[in-house]
């Protein structure tokens, strides 16, 4: 396939079968920015690509959509740098997800990616703290992450200078400990929609700490809260935290115009009535939240999740 044109291609998967690569034939690509391995005689509409692997890239040129990910069938032996070396090869760049476990360091600093607008980080912390505290990301405008968040969170507060996101709307925490909530609004200031998704409610006292304690300093443009759960653990200290930051908002005029939960969450609820007095309380559904991401995992293109 390296000599190939595709004029018409537009989106693409590459899966790697786990088996090991000729050796005398392969070399692994290690350039800044990355160079096609196959199809370089063009594919000038090829807009998506879902790979576990940077072997043998297509022209990335024209690449708006990429999605790397590691599975049990896959080698993973890409280093951080051959994925910075992928990114900077796509000058389009507006979606990004990392899924997996990457090997290797990331030792370049000083790098831009000016029209990256959504990034979503699942696996350990060790790739996406570095990509947050040494990449500038002036556009970015939805951030996703599912990994520790303790190490991420401090690695962004201890680097100088201190990266920031002025673009950033949409802040998805999975499997997040509230107990980091008020670091959170530290390092990602200027949301406006916050989603965290199968997070334990044991220390949702600690959210509340971030959304109402000196409201006019933390997360002064937060307008919409989305909750996903896993169970109903603890849904009366969350019922009455929910409630709480609801009214606290509203009288701090900094009100939580809409709050979206799922359906468990929802019928676990006990002060739904009098959250509902102070907001707009809705089931989540696949069409009322318009976080990028969001909507990306909930429609049937050629580049969903």
């Amino acid at each position: 396939m390296k000599d190939l044109t595709a004029p018409q291609l537009e989106g693409m998967r590459i899966v790697d079968d786990g088996a090991a690569p000729d050796s005398e034939n392969f070399s692994p690509p290690s350039t800044f920015p990355l160079k096609p391995q196959i199809l370089t005689g063009g594919t000038p509409k090829l807009a998506a690509v879902h790979t576990n692997n940077l072997d043998y890239p297509p022209p990335f040129t024209n690449l708006t959509t990429l999605h790397l990910r590691t599975s049990e069938f896959s080698s993973s032996h890409e280093t951080d740098n051959e994925i910075l070396s992928a990114l900077i090869a796509c000058p389009l760049l507006s979606t990004l997800s990392i899924h997996g476990d990457w090997a290797g360091d990331w030792t370049k600093e000083g790098v831009t990616l000016s029209n990256l607008r959504s990034v979503w980080f699942s696996g350990k912390d060790t790739l996406s703290a570095k990509f947050l505290t040494t990449v500038s990301l002036p556009r970015l405008e939805s951030l996703w992450l599912h990994c520790p968040h303790y190490h991420v969170l401090n690695m962004i507060i201890d680097h100088y200078p201190r990266p920031t996101f002025p673009a950033l709307k949409y802040l998805t925490l999975q499997t997040f400990d509230y107990y980091a909530s008020v670091k959170a609004s530290v390092v990602f200031p200027t949301i406006e929609a916050l989603h965290l998704a199968f997070c334990n409610n044991f220390h949702v006292s600690f959210l509340q700490q971030a959304l109402v304690e000196d409201a006019l300093a933390r997360w002064r443009n937060l307008h919409t809260l989305v909750f996903r759960t896993t169970r109903e653990t603890y849904a009366s200290k969350f019922s009455s935290v929910l409630n709480e930051v609801v009214i606290d908002r509203h009288y701090a005029n900094r009100p939580i115009k809409k709050v979206l939960l799922d359906r468990d969450a929802l019928s676990a609820l006990s002060t739904a009535n009098s959250v509902r007095m102070h907001t707009s309380l809705e089931e989540l559904q696949e069409g009322n939240f318009d976080d990028p991401w969001w909507i990306l995992s909930h429609t049937d293109t050629g580049d969903r999740l």
